[in-house]
Formats: C-alpha cells, sequence, structure tokens
C-alpha cells in the first residue's frame, strides 16, 4: 500500500468501522416501543429531515457565495445540486404520513416519490463533485442557469408528484409494502456510493478535492442510509430511525467538504498567497537575499549598533560586467545560475558587521562596516578576485569567467541620507565602468559634476531631435593617385541652441541608451540622402561615395534593412553610392547577424567599410567572411608614422591584408604631409584627416565640389 493510501486508510478507518458498528447493533437491538408510537416517532422524523433541509441548505449557502473567492464549475454544481436535494427533502417532510396535508393528503407513496428523487439527486451531485475538474470556472451567467435549473427540476418533481402521481412509478404498496422497484433503486444507490468511495480510495487522484478522508466516509455512510431503508418493514422501525440518521450524518460530512473547499482552501491558499507575497516584496525570489526594500532597515540597524559606531559605513554598489552576454550565450537558466554562484561567494566571505542585498538581477549593494577607506578598499579587491575566479555551470558544460564593477561611497563622509548614498555609490560605480570595467572606484565630487552634465545633456537630447538641433558634416576622402575628392564620410554633429558644437562621441552613447538611436540613424540617412544627392550630378562625382556609419543597435535591428531600403527609394539615392561603415566592435556583438545583414547590402551594390581594424578583435577568420569592400586603417596607427616602428608594422600588414583579399585601403587621421607620403608610397589607395579636410556643412562641401578644388595637388 502506498503512503499515500495507508495514510487516507488510517483517517477513514474509525469513522468508517463505528458506522458499520452501528448498524450490527441497530440489527440486534430493537427501537424502543414508544419511540415507534406514532405520537413520538412523527416529530422525531420531522426533526431529523428538518436538521438534513438545514445541512442540504448550508451547502448550498456556503458553496454559492464562495464564487466571488472560488469560481469553480463543481462548486457551484455542488451547490445547486443540493439546494434541490434540500427542496426535495421538503417535499419528503410535508408529504409524510401523519402530516398536514400538503396540497394533497399525505401517504407513504407521496413521501417515496420526494425521497427517491432526492437520494437520486444526492448522487448525482457525488458524482460531478468528484469527478469535475479544478480548473473549470464558472462564470456568472453560467451561475444563474445552473439556479434556475435546480429551480426548475425540483419545480418539475413538485408538479408530478402532486398532481400526476399516476404518471410516476409505484413504491410503495399499503398489503405488501415497498415495491421491487424501490428496492432496486436503493441497491442501485447503495453500488454506486460504494463503487466511489472504492475508487476515491484505489485512485486518489481521480479527484482533486483536498479532503478525500471526509469523502470516503460520507460515500459509505449514505450506502449504509440507503442499506437501512431497503430493510425497514414498518415505516416507524429501527431500520427507517438509522437510515434518516445516516443520512443527517453523510450531509454533514459534505457540508464539511464543501467548506472546506469553497472556504478553506481559498482562505488557506490566500494566507500562502500573502506569505508569499510579503516574502518576495522583502526577499529576492532567486538568491534568497534581502532585497531594495530592506536597505532602510539594514541601514539603520548598523549605524545603530554601539560597537559600530566609531567605524564608517561603506555602501558598496556591486555590478556584474557584460551579464547580458552571459544571458544571451548561457540562456537565463544559465545566468541565474551564474547569479547564485556570486551572490554564495560573496556571502561566504562577509564579515561581521556586513549585510548583502540583491538590488537588481545583475546588481549587489553591501552595507559594510568598516574601519576605513583602506580597510574598505583592501576588501574589496580580495572579494573581487573571489567573485572573478572561473567557474562552471550548466552541469560544468561551461567554463565562465565574471568580472565586477564597483562603486563606493561612505558615511558620513560622502552624506548622512542613504538615498544620497545610494545614488553617489551607483555614480561610482557607472565610471568604474566608463573607465574599463572591473575597477572599485569610491566617490568624489567631480564625479557627480559629471553626473549632473551627463544627466542635462540626456535631458537636452530627448528633444533635440524634434527641435531640428542636429547637422551633418563631411570629411573628404581623397584618392592618393590622383589626388581627387572621391568621396566623404558623413558625420553627425549636434548644435545645442546657443552652445558649442557637441560630438558624437559625447551623445551618441547616451542616445543608444535611452533608445534614441534608430530615430537618430534614419535621420542621419534621409539627410544624407537630401543633402547629398545633387554632388552625384558634378562633373566626375558619378562614383562618388558617401560613407555612413552604423551603431550595433542598427546592425542588431531586424526591421534596419527594410527601412534602409525604403529611406533610400523615397530619396531616389543610387545603393551604389553608399557606404555602409562599421566598426570592429559594434560588429562583434551579434557577428552573425551583422554578417548577414551586411551580405544582403552588398548584394544590392551598397559599399561595406570596416572601421578601426586592427584596434579589437582582428580576427582573421570573421575578415574572410565578410562582405567587406574597404578597410580602414585607425588613426592610432596612423599617427606612429614615420617614428613608431609598431605603427609602421602594423599598418604594412594591414596594406598587404587589403592586397590580399582584393580590398580597398583608406588611412584615417592623416594630419601631415610625412604620413600622406607614407602611406601614397606604401600602397594606400585614399586617406581623410585634417590635413586633407575638416568636416564641414552640406553647403561648404558642395561648393568645394562645384569649384573643382583639389584639397592636394600631387
Amino acid at each position: 500500500m502506498s503512503p499515500v493510501k495507508k495514510d487516507l486508510f488510517l483517517k477513514t478507518i474509525y469513522p468508517v468501522t463505528i458506522s458499520i458498528l452501528v448498524f450490527i447493533l441497530a440489527d440486534i437491538f430493537s427501537l424502543p416501543a414508544f419511540i415507534s408510537s406514532n405520537g413520538v416517532f412523527l416529530p422525531l422524523h420531522t426533526a431529523m429531515e428538518v436538521f438534513a433541509i438545514i445541512v442540504s441548505a448550508m451547502v448550498f449557502s456556503i458553496a454559492w457565495y464562495s464564487f466571488r473567492y472560488n469560481p469553480e464549475f463543481r462548486i457551484m454544481v455542488t451547490a445547486v445540486v443540493f439546494l434541490s436535494v434540500a427542496l426535495l427533502d421538503f417535499g419528503h417532510t410535508l408529504s409524510y404520513a401523519g402530516m398536514p396535508d400538503f396540497i394533497t393528503p399525505g401517504n407513504p407513496q407521496k413521501g417515496l416519490v420526494f425521497w427517491i428523487a432526492a437520494r437520486v439527486t444526492a448522487l448525482a451531485g457525488m458524482i460531478l463533485l468528484i469527478f469535475l475538474k479544478e480548473t473549470h470556472i464558472c462564470s456568472k451567467r453560467m451561475r444563474i442557469f445552473l439556479f434556475a435549473a435546480s429551480i426548475s427540476f425540483s419545480s418539475i418533481v413538485y408538479i408530478l408528484t402532486l398532481f400526476f402521481p399516476d404518471s410516476l412509478p409505484l413504491f410503495y404498496k399499503e398489503e405488501s409494502g415497498l415495491t421491487a422497484v424501490k428496492l432496486y433503486i436503493e441497491y442501485f444507490l447503495i453500488l454506486m456510493n460504494l463503487v466511489l468511495a472504492g475508487l476515491v480510495f484505489s485512485r486518489p487522484d481521480i479527484t482533486l478535492l483536498q479532503k478525500k478522508e471526509l469523502l470516503i466516509p460520507a460515500l459509505v455512510v449514505m450506502a449504509l442510509s440507503e442499506l437501512c431503508f431497503t430493510l425497514y418493514v414498518k415505516i416507524s422501525d429501527m431500520y427507517n430511525i438509522l437510515g434518516h440518521f445516516y443520512k443527517v450524518y453523510a450531509y454533514f460530512l459534505i457540508y464539511k467538504i464543501i467548506f472546506v473547499a469553497g472556504i478553506t482552501e481559498p482562505y488557506e491558499h490566500l494566507k500562502r498567497s500573502r506569505k508569499r507575497i510579503n516574502y518576495l516584496s522583502n526577499f529576492n525570489a532567486l538568491t534568497g537575499l534581502p532585497n531594495k526594500n530592506q536597505i532602510f532597515d539594514l541601514f539603520h540597524r548598523l549605524i545603530l549598533v554601539p560597537e559600530e559606531k566609531d567605524k564608517q559605513l561603506a555602501v558598496v554598489m556591486l555590478n556584474l560586467d557584460d551579464f547580458k552576454n552571459i544571458n544571451t550565450s548561457l540562456t537565463y537558466s544559465g545566468g541565474d545560475e551564474v547569479i547564485l554562484k556570486i551572490a554564495e561567494r560573496i556571502s561566504a566571505n562577509l564579515e561581521k558587521g556586513m549585510y548583502l542585498v540583491h538590488y537588481s538581477p545583475d546588481q549587489f549593494l553591501l552595507l559594510a562596516a568598516v574601519s576605513g577607506a583602506d580597510h574598505c578598499m583592501k576588501y574589496l579587491n580580495d572579494l573581487q578576485k573571489k567573485i572573478n575566479a572561473p567557474m562552471d555551470v550548466l552541469n560544468s558544460q561551461h567554463h565562465v569567467y565574471v568580472t565586477s564593477s564597483i562603486g563606493v561611497s561612505l558615511f558620513p563622509d560622502h552624506g548622512t541620507d542613504l538615498n544620497t548614498l545610494v545614488s553617489y555609490s551607483d555614480t561610482a560605480l557607472i565610471h568604474a565602468k566608463s573607465i574599463g570595467r572591473n575597477k572599485i572606484i569610491f566617490f568624489s565630487d567631480p564625479l557627480t559634476v559629471k553626473a549632473v552634465d551627463k544627466l542635462k545633456l540626456e535631458t537636452k537630447l530627448r528633444s533635440a531631435l524634434s527641435s531640428n538641433e542636429f547637422v551633418m558634416h563631411y570629411q573628404p576622402q581623397m584618392e592618393l593617385k590622383t589626388g581627387k575628392i572621391i568621396g566623404a564620410e558623413a558625420l553627425i554633429r549636434w548644435q545645442p541652441p546657443g552652445e558649442d558644437l557637441v560630438f558624437p562621441d559625447q551623445f551618441i552613447p547616451i542616445a543608444e541608451k535611452i533608445g534614441l538611436i534608430n530615430d537618430l540613424g534614419d535621420w542621419v540617412i534621409r539627410t544624407v540622402c537630401r543633402e547629398t544627392i545633387s554632388w552625384l550630378s558634378l562633373p566626375d562625382c558619378r562614383n562618388f561615395q558617401i560613407a555612413i556609419n552604423l551603431s550595433a543597435t542598427q546592425l542588431d535591428d531586424e526591421t534596419f534593412y527594410d527601412r534602409f531600403i525604403t529611406m533610400l527609394d523615397s530619396a531616389d539615392f543610387p545603393l551604389e553610392n553608399i557606404d555602409l561603415e562599421v566598426t570592429e566592435s559594434n560588429l562583434m556583438i551579434n557577428i552573425n547577424r551583422s554578417e548577414a545583414l551586411l551580405k544582403r547590402f552588398s548584394n544590392l551594390g551598397v559599399s561595406i567599410s570596416l572601421d578601426d581594424f586592427g584596434t579589437g578583435y582582428s580576427s582573421l577568420s570573421y575578415l574572410q567572411n565578410l562582405s567587406l569592400d574597404i578597410l580602414k586603417i585607425d588613426k592610432s596607427f596612423v599617427k606612429g608614422i614615420p617614428d613608431d616602428k609598431t605603427s609602421l608594422a602594423i599598418i604594412n600588414s594591414l596594406l598587404e591584408l587589403a592586397r590580399g583579399l582584393n580590398l580597398k585601403i583608406i588611412g584615417e587621421g592623416v594630419e601631415n604631409a610625412e604620413q600622406l607620403e607614407y602611406l601614397k608610397d606604401n600602397g594606400c589607395m585614399a586617406a581623410q584627416g585634417y590635413l586633407i579636410g575638416r568636416p564641414v556643412p552640406a553647403e561648404q562641401f558642395s561648393s568645394l565640389l562645384e569649384n573643382g578644388i583639389l584639397v592636394f595637388e600631387k
């Protein structure tokens, strides 16, 4: 016997055994004569029936009014079934022999019709209660329909019994007592109740009801009740009395089942839900650590501890670097495992007077009582080394290295208000990430100034596009062999009213952060097409190329290709005169998607340039697979001409590589004649830089082209 069945057996054996023993004793002992007399039996019968009606009505009311909290279809069905049972038992009580006339004179046949109808209805209700699934929900409209069906069914039984009694089977004869039809129905009811009890015991999972230890006794007692009603000879003998007692007891058990299902279970579920909500409002579901809602309590707990009063309180913000890439490569389950391991590592290294908070998905906040900044720095250095140690995740299938950036503020040096300290720690953390990550930075006043300036810049940037504050400048690209301008790189600038020109490195990262980069990128493409299309009709400019820089967001945007084609079609701008310029770092964020996108552009005749090659990944394997036309030498290498041997070696290697891959090559950042001559002598196709021409607005560039001015004579 399984543990579930064993537990169910132990819970049901006592009430079932006692009920059977009572039945056996009733067979041994006869009913006292004074009870059998009509003067005592009728009131006793009426009292038991009234009690049964009350219990049935309670089953209905509990189930009916629990709809707000538990709108299960099975509960509503049980409600209306026992409403019918109560109404039919009421008819049975009023029709009993000896009771005043209820429309028609009372007699055993009339009472038994209501009785049988009530018993069959109760059995149907038990079947539905057991087998209907908990997931079925009752709508308000269905609830009213079920109520109407219950009243209609009961009314039909009343009409047939009171006005068309001859249309019904005969259940009782004065000369012989109970008829075979009545007995067969009772035997059927006995059999069905026992079968249901056996099914619930042998297969506890057959019903979703929780109180099976009440359900089985209720079914057995109902079977015993029906058995009693097959054995009595006179209306007033012991078995009739016992049968009514069993019926009341069975109804009471059913009431308890419905009370648990309709009231107790939803209430307990609500309590568990509230407890869970309360837990989740204060603790992180993944790590079990306190969340940000507990920071104030923990902060005040530390500053009020007597032995910690001579110490400083460090508010440490710790963020995992590039955690988004971990989630992307290892899936969220791998990311969760990394977070758990990091939380365990930090928790294992907490000292006295330290509390760890899971602040956000990939960020922790540490409140630590420290002796001073030096003590804090030493502790954090040791902690960072332990965090950065490699770890195995996903059943040791992946070996992961995680670094962390840390920002720190100190109480009371940097402030006494927790919100201020957390803000300062976050400012220091942002600075730690901006200077290379995997750093520990303590807050200082200049960081506040920088953060405020950045916030102001972000606020102004949000309205800059709609206010037409952006302008395009164009830097010429010169063919070194002929000295002719063969193209231009389009460079965006921001011109806030009354302020100096803002360069891309200052606002592009912010535009990406606030989600403005796609709109800004589309504006660049539309503006370039509008401002430069006239240049293509000038002499010697039919093959003139305009280089447009693409951001990482555009490369990763599935809709960018279609938007790009639509914008160029609208401007009637030739695709072959566009050069899309991408950087190594942006390309490698999602190399597979970038490779596929650039190939689609290349197939249309769009030229593709790779900028800053040699400063990042410098992988020949991906270079061979990309649909490239132009390789650009970064200005950091050009700057080393002619004295830096390392720069010269890299430049010569890039020139050789470009020739081997049949790529054009452009040198960037050319600022003096020596740099220009070196590139020209070593086979570089073109160059751009301040020596050749600074970026200028479209009007100035147009004038340059229209006048046929060569920036640099041969």
